[in-house]
């Protein structure tokens, strides 16, 4: 159980949760998986405070702060990584606006593709608010309500 356990965190960091839905999948004794992982987390080998600072890190740069912060309670974590999570929302409007900017680059012509452009930036997890501001009005005049 323990070298599954290794192999597992050799390929990429897993929370604590991952880890145990994993093992107990493959028909582990859930009191052999519990000790496995508490010895793992005791030496330094699964910490679920460095899984989060890498899912932080490596999806706020495409994604928004609240599709960060539901994919670490997913993963098990949300209160362990509440600091990060805080972090990445204080940066959302120049995410967004990168985001918008590799996406699009170009401000909308009417509204349907502004529309579609602010469904672009919600599924990747960004606050409706911060949408607003970064996806220009339209080009057209007529369009506008």
């Amino acid at each position: 159980m323990r070298d599954r356990a290794l192999g597992m965190l050799a390929r990429r960091d897993h929370s604590r949760a991952e880890m145990r839905r994993k093992l107990l999948n493959e028909g582990a004794d859930a009191a052999v998986v519990e000790t496995v992982l508490g010895a793992l987390a005791a030496a330094g080998l699964q910490s679920d405070q460095r899984y989060a600072e890498g899912v932080a890190r490596v999806r706020g740069a495409r994604f928004g702060s609240q599709r960060v912060a539901h994919d670490l309670r997913a993963s098990g974590v949300g209160h362990e990584a509440e600091s990060l999570v805080a972090e990445l929302r204080r940066g959302d409007f120049e995410r967004a606006a990168a985001v918008w900017q590799r996406k699009f680059g170009h401000a909308p012509a009417d509204m349907a593709e502004r529309a579609r452009q602010m469904r672009f930036l919600h599924a990747r997890g960004f606050p409706a608010a911060v949408i607003h501001k970064v996806v220009p009005r339209c080009t057209r005049d007529d369009d506008t309500p």
